[in-house]
């Protein structure tokens, strides 16, 4: 599995119908309808790639 960045997982998450319901500094917080717990998904200049785990754990 390849690492990938803020904003491709953004939009993995949003084709997965998850939506970003606000954005608090350089995070964005993706909810998917009801759902209790919003998923912060950091999204900064330098475009690091996101540990596996939370890319493995969300999808």
């Amino acid at each position: 599995m390849r690492s990938v960045t803020g904003k491709e997982f953004i939009a993995k998450l949003k084709a997965a119908d998850w939506s970003v319901s606000r954005k608090h500094d350089s995070h964005h917080i993706l909810v998917k309808g009801d759902q209790a717990v919003p998923v912060p998904v950091p999204v900064h200049r330098a475009a690091a790639a996101l540990g596996k785990r939370l890319v493995l754990t969300l999808e």
